[in-house]
Formats: C-alpha cells, sequence, structure tokens
C-alpha cells in the first residue's frame, strides 16, 4: 500500500506549478521518514515563491487528504476509550 500511496502522492504533485502560482517547484516525496503502529510519516518537499511556505503546506495537505478519500486510503481514527467499571478504592 504504501508504494501506492506513493504513486498517487506523485501523480498529484506532478503540474502543482501549473494549478498553484506559489510553488516554484512540483513537490516530490522523499520517502518514508517514520511509522509505527498509528501512523506513517512521508517526507514531502516542495518549494513556494517567498513567503508563501505555509500557504504551500496548507495546499498540500488539501491535495494529499482529497487524494486519499478518491482513492480510499482510510487515515488512522483517533479512539476515546473510557473505562465504565466502578471500583471500590
Amino acid at each position: 500500500k504504501l508504494n501506492k500511496v506513493e504513486n498517487e502522492l506523485n501523480k498529484i504533485f506532478t503540474g502543482m506549478r501549473r494549478k498553484y502560482y506559489l510553488f516554484s517547484t512540483d513537490a516530490v516525496v522523499l520517502g518514508i521518514d517514520g511509522l509505527d503502529e498509528t501512523k506513517v510519516i512521508i517526507r514531502i518537499s516542495a518549494e513556494t515563491i517567498p513567503g508563501e511556505g505555509a500557504s504551500g503546506s496548507r495546499i498540500l495537505r488539501k491535495e494529499i487528504q482529497k487524494m486519499f478519500v478518491q482513492e480510499g486510503i482510510k487515515l488512522p481514527q483517533p479512539m476515546y476509550v473510557r473505562n465504565t467499571d466502578k471500583q471500590d478504592a
């Protein structure tokens, strides 16, 4: 599945400069930066025009989320577990 995610990310990153003026290069997947039982961290690099790094990050996250939904890739969801057993102290 990680190869599929990487391939799909590279597809959406191709042409980012045409879609959004603030990117000076297309984004690229650099590789897996970390993983554990709840997450996979994928390092991505993209250059923006000066002063637009935060906007570029938001755009990348939006495009990545949209691709995950389209491809049916599920993200981990936080779980809240509440212990309802009442024990006397």
